[in-house]
């Protein structure tokens, strides 16, 4: 078969309006009239370009919190083009993407995501740590508990391997810890990435120096001091953990509020004994948790409504599979924060003892903890909690030496010159 030549081609583009017919003929009027139709369409968009300003949006990058600078970047209008790549920095904080919005705890744009706008803009570093205003004193906390890899980069579980089959996965949070590993945890993060370490023992906040981390209650180990003034990790005060959680404690949460708010589950409060089993006990109005009796039996179909509304936000009883699940596996409460409820309790840097201040207080100001007592706080339910008893309101304790299979930790850092 012979090739055809290309004289011999013939396209016919017929182009038919209400008002005329035209027909081309030959490749080279084709390639003409496609180049023509190019200059037109770009034309167009400059001519469309002029008429707005210089013919340019322009993005303005906010590190929100964080470190560095980035230049504005200009945006043909109506025409798609990568964002430049993060350049801003967060000490042992992640980078998640940009948010519209500043304060906003979701993410709008990815990294480098091509985009197409057409006005000029500002975008917000969303960080994998959020800060909480809590009137003079602000805050940090992670998003997400301390998952396992997060703590076997700095930490060993004090030589024992916790079970298996309570949950095994890099993105699983780390739990079989106790209040003595999450202090030495804090600091040896805090040393590796050049903060200054918040906790000391006998002056030294090297935890090489502490010895080996107790087993059972140890005096020294309780004599543990924080500075209020280091920017490296430490546990959250109870006061701080409870505003982060979306509610404070002179303020109980209602049922009304399930719908609302994310962090209302219900107004009782289960604290647990030394062994960590459940003991009843319910939010007096000052916030105190006093000894009652059991809370009787919602309705049924109030138990429906929660049970629905509470398996969006918590890994519980109902739906864990008596096991915990990958951290930031559900929705997010108000402030940008996984799991506060659910999959694991975290402990927090209180002591426990018979009088709470906190309870009495707004929750703002940075505790060094309870003078009274040995055992330490824990907040918030756990994969193994009832319907009845995950809550934001769940309270418990266990000696600073105890490793359980439901509590684990998220860390949190002072916010500096707030």
């Amino acid at each position: 078969m012979k090739t055809m030549k290309l004289s011999t081609w013939i396209l016919q583009i017929t182009l038919q309006t209400p008002f005329f017919w035209i027909k081309i003929r030959g490749m080279k009027k084709i390639f003409r009239l496609a180049a023509l139709l190019a200059v037109f369409s770009v034309a167009a968009v400059a001519a469309s370009a002029q008429e707005s300003n210089d013919g340019a949006c322009k993005i303005t990058f906010d590190a929100n919190g964080g470190d560095g600078s980035m230049n504005e970047q200009a945006f043909p209008i109506g025409m798609s083009q990568r964002l430049s790549a993060n350049k801003f920095t967060f000490k042992g904080a992640q980078f998640l993407g940009w948010a519209t919005e500043k304060g906003a705890n979701t993410v709008d744009y990815a990294n480098s995501e091509s985009i197409t706008i057409n006005k000029s803009m500002t975008l917000y570093a969303v960080w994998d740590f959020k800060l909480i205003s809590a009137g003079a004193h602000s805050f940090y906390i992670c998003d997400h508990e301390v998952t396992q890899k997060e703590y076997e980069r700095f930490c060993e579980y004090g030589g024992e391997r916790f079970p298996s089959r309570f949950g095994m996965d890099d993105s699983y949070p780390a739990y079989f810890v106790s209040w003595y590993d999450a202090i030495v945890y804090c600091n040896a993060r805090s040393r590796a990435e050049g903060l200054t370490p918040v906790y000391s023992i006998k002056d030294s906040t090297d935890p090489n120096d502490w010895g080996d981390i107790p087993k059972e209650t140890s005096k020294r180990w309780n004599s543990v001091v924080a500075d209020p003034d280091a920017d490296g990790y430490r546990l959250p005060t109870e006061a701080e953990w409870v505003r982060a959680a979306g509610v404070t404690p002179k303020d109980p949460v209602t049922e009304d509020e399930v719908e609302t708010k994310v962090v209302a589950q219900t107004s009782e409060s289960v604290e647990n004994d030394e062994s960590g089993e459940p003991k009843s006990a319910v939010a007096s109005s000052d916030g105190t948790a006093g000894e009652q009796p059991a809370s009787t039996e919602t309705s049924t179909t109030a138990k429906k409504k929660k049970k629905s509304i509470l398996g969006n936000y918590a890994w519980y009883r109902d739906n864990s599979k008596f096991k915990t699940h990958i951290v930031k596996g559900k929705q997010c409460n108000e402030n940008g924060l996984y799991d506060m409820i659910g999959n694991v309790r975290e402990w927090c840097w209180d002591r426990c003892g018979s009088d709470h201040p906190h309870a009495k207080k707004d929750g703002v100001a940075v505790s060094t903890g309870e003078v009274n007592g040995s055992s330490r706080l824990t907040r918030g339910g756990c994969w193994n909690n009832t319907l009845e008893t995950c809550a934001v309101e769940e309270k418990g304790y266990l000696t600073p030496a105890a490793r359980n299979f439901f509590v684990g930790f998220r860390v949190v850092r002072s916010a500096p010159g707030m």
